[in-house]
């Protein structure tokens, strides 16, 4: 297969020749601006037949197009809820807006480096992940069905940015002014679930009676509660397979859960079975439904700007973590507690905590060791 590019008016145009059936036969396409463009064209060209022994028909799908065609055929067979509504934000938000009218087969290198040279400057470094995940899997699937024969993302020089993540725990004195601000309302179980366990806030709220067991002392975290827009609530998988645990309890947790489950059984008799909704979670309002984790998100920024004590919920979950490291608890079962999939990923968010941890076990060496 042959080919050549030639000037025809104002525009280029590239040309090649090839065999079918025995005859040869022309191709020609025009309308590009520069010779450069038509020799870049013509190259593309050459190498898809040599890769597959034919041209790829032209065509018509735009960016938008395609992306929405993978999302609704393949991303939504298999990702979870959270990765679908990252991903349905930037799509509409970053991607559609700037490159969704262009022809997926027109989309090139140069292109995507000078967009996501511009969402540098705005986003942090998981937006850009969550923006280049969305396009590799798209580029991806047009591979697998002959629209794209490369994937332009690999030509790309995307350099993350340097950042320094804050952990955020909170102190003894800031906890117990927030217990006493939530002490008899339906928030103040989760805290103390929280700071006792580790766990995320889907976690926790997602839990039922069935999950304690009072008399080993255990409670398993095997599930997640998630608030979709527009559908309500759903029970979900937990985040990773290792998210499924099960971990001892403190006894001040235990005490507290058998507090609240007799303030449960007071608020049935109170509503009786017509009012109260007998679901078995542990953390509800006072009917027994289930607690809204945006709404509780939404609760706990109030409270937060009420006491003036800037805090997430999730910092419960660094702040369990913290104290156990700062109490000398092997790293190993801070990992299982918190349901990391790695330790690795323990030793590096909590990190921090290292200089510390390690001056104290230097001084408890030389206490027992006295060389």
């Amino acid at each position: 297969m042959k080919g050549s590019v030639r000037k025809r008016g104002e525009k280029w145009s590239y040309y090649y020749t090839y065999k079918q059936d025995g005859q040869y036969k022309k191709k020609e396409k025009g309308g590009f601006r520069t010779k450069k463009e038509a020799q870049t064209a013509l190259r593309d060209v050459l190498q898809q037949y040599e890769k597959q022994g034919f041209v790829q028909k032209s065509v018509s799908y735009t960016l938008e197009e395609y992306i929405s065609y993978w999302y609704d055929n393949v991303a939504m067979t298999h990702l979870k809820h959270n990765s679908l509504d990252l991903y349905k934000r930037v799509i509409k938000n970053h991607i559609n807006p700037e490159l969704g009218t262009i022809k997926i087969n027109n989309i090139n290198p140069s292109t995507l480096q000078k967009f996501f040279s511009k969402k540098q400057k705005t986003l942090s470094n998981s937006s850009i992940n969550a923006i280049k995940n969305v396009l590799s899997a798209t580029f991806k699937l047009a591979i697998k069905q002959n629209i794209l024969i490369s994937n332009p993302l690999v030509q790309l020089e995307i350099k993350q940015k340097k950042t320094t993540k804050k952990i955020s725990s909170i102190s003894q004195n800031d906890y117990e002014t927030i217990l006493k601000e939530i002490t008899g309302t339906r928030y103040y179980i989760p805290f103390v679930i929280a700071i006792h366990t580790g766990a995320r806030r889907g976690e926790i709220l997602a839990l039922t009676w069935n999950d304690i067991d009072f008399e080993t002392k255990k409670i398993s975290f095997n599930k997640s509660l998630l608030a979709k827009d527009g559908e309500g609530l759903e029970l979900s998988s937990t985040k990773t397979s290792s998210s499924n645990r099960t971990i001892l309890m403190t006894e001040k947790l235990i005490s507290e859960l058998k507090k609240w489950k007799d303030v449960q059984d007071h608020n049935k008799n109170k509503y009786g079975s017509y009012y109260y909704t007998e679901h078995d979670f542990i953390c509800t309002n006072d009917d027994g439904t289930p607690i809204n984790p945006k709404r509780f998100s939404t609760q706990i920024s109030r409270l937060s700007k009420r006491l003036q004590i800037p805090f997430k919920f999730h910092d419960l979950r660094h702040t369990h973590a913290t104290m156990l490291l700062e109490s000398d608890v092997n790293i190993k079962i801070i990992q299982e507690r918190l349901g990391h999939n790695d330790i690795s990923t323990t030793l590096n968010v909590y990190s921090h905590v290292t200089p510390k941890a390690e001056e104290e076990a230097l001084n408890k060496f030389e206490e027992k060791f006295n060389f």
